[in-house]
């Protein structure tokens, strides 16, 4: 996709969707049906699995997509695991927001991590 930069050693399965401002750090892996919807910025060594959803976007209550995601290195994003955009803050002239995930986090299957947040390093996230 457009804006899309990838660090050395990345590896991208077929159907695998990648846009919109999207920086990979080294050694990162995007399996297939993945999907990463920028404004990313995701260090090195991450593994997001199949049919995962980075930067889905949900329009409830009409919110506005408005910031980036920031991931840091050696996370894993399990089978079918989300990550929403940011909306940032409306009453502050617009604010961008930032969800910002640390370093060696585990998201495992249908785990969410909504708009605005921050998951610390080291975190193991459950899901259903």
């Amino acid at each position: 996709g457009p804006r899309v930069h990838l660090g050395p050693d990345c590896r991208i399965e077929a159907s695998a969707s990648i846009r919109d401002k999207v920086l990979l750090g080294a050694g990162c892996e995007v399996a297939e049906r993945a999907i990463l919807h920028g404004p990313i910025k995701a260090g090195e060594y991450n593994r997001f699995k199949e049919l995962v959803m980075i930067g889905g976007h949900s329009e409830h209550r009409g919110a506005v997509r408005n910031g980036h995601i920031i991931i840091g290195d050696h996370c894993t994003f399990e089978i079918s695991s989300v990550v929403l955009a940011p909306r940032g803050c409306k009453g502050n002239m617009g604010q961008e927001g930032v969800t910002r995930i640390g370093s060696h986090v585990f998201v495992h299957m249908r785990a969410q991590i909504s708009h605005d947040c921050v998951v610390e390093d080291h975190v193991d996230l459950a899901g259903e």
